[in-house]
C-alpha cells in the first residue's frame, strides 16, 4: 500500500507569524468529522495515535493517509491551548501524484487492456 503524505509547519498569529513549537495537530475525515487513522511512513505500517499527535520543537509535522471523500480537517493547536487554526477540505492521497491526463491515460490504458483479455476469452471458446 502506498498513501498520499501530507507536510507542514505548525504556526501562530498572535504576536505575527511564529512557528507552533509542539503544536497539537488533529486530523479528521471532512465528510464525517472522525478522527482519521493516519500513518507516519508511506507504507501505512506505523500509526500515529490520535489525539496526542504534536508537532516538533520547530512547529513542523508530516503524516500519511489514504484519499477519502471531501478530504481531511487538519486542526493545529498552540502548544498549552488558545489558538487554534482549521485547514479545511484538504486533499491528501496517492492521485496527488499525478495530473488528469496522467490518469485519463492510465484508465484508458487499462480498458484496452480489459477488452483485449475479453476478446481473447471470446476467441478462445469458439
Amino acid at each position: 500500500m502506498s498513501l498520499g503524505v501530507f507536510n507542514s509547519a505548525a504556526f501562530t498569529t498572535a504576536g505575527g507569524l511564529t512557528f507552533g513549537a509542539a503544536a497539537t495537530i488533529e486530523v479528521r475525515k471532512e465528510f464525517d468529522g472522525q478522527l482519521a487513522t493516519i500513518f507516519s511512513d508511506v507504507n501505512g505500517t506505523a500509526q500515529i495515535a490520535q489525539p496526542g499527535f504534536v508537532a516538533d520543537a520547530q512547529g513542523r509535522f508530516k503524516f500519511y493517509a489514504a484519499g477519502v471523500q471531501s478530504g481531511y480537517m487538519i486542526t493545529v493547536t498552540k502548544a498549552g491551548g488558545g489558538e487554534s487554526w482549521t485547514l479545511r477540505n484538504v486533499p491528501i492521497g496517492t492521485a496527488q501524484y499525478l495530473d488528469a491526463v496522467s490518469i485519463w491515460n492510465a484508465t484508458q490504458q487499462d480498458r484496452a487492456a480489459r477488452r483485449a483479455r475479453h476478446f481473447a476469452a471470446l476467441n478462445y471458446v469458439f
